[in-house]
């Protein structure tokens, strides 16, 4: 947990769940994602420039730069969820934004 970094619960050994104890059990979802690959160079000008203003944390540039040196991949964006912001698409309508999406829209708004 202290290292931040992302896994797939189903390729650890023994996985269980912290709360209840039990093993994950893999499901067949369709979900949207966002195409980090398509906006990589751009994202990585603007991590520097921000990084050379004083903007991030060492720690942030860091993990940031880590993540764009590896290669960006797609990033799940909906959830099966009973709350939320429901997707407005064909298909979705038992879906939701994840809320690392849609939290920010409200924060401009």
């Amino acid at each position: 947990d202290g290292c931040g970094k992302l896994l797939d619960a189903m390729l650890l050994k023994n996985p269980r769940c912290k709360v209840c104890g039990t093993t994950p059990a893999p499901k067949e979802a369709t979900n949207l994602y966002l195409d980090l690959k398509k906006l990589q160079g751009k994202l990585d000008e603007w991590v520097d420039e921000s990084s050379e203003k004083g903007k991030w944390s060492k720690n942030s540039i860091s993990t940031t730069k880590g993540w764009i040196k590896k290669g960006l991949e797609g990033r799940c964006i909906t959830r099966d969820l009973k709350w939320g912001t429901p997707v407005p698409l064909e298909g979705y309508t038992d879906k939701v934004f994840y809320v690392w999406f849609d939290a920010p829209i409200g924060y401009l708004s």
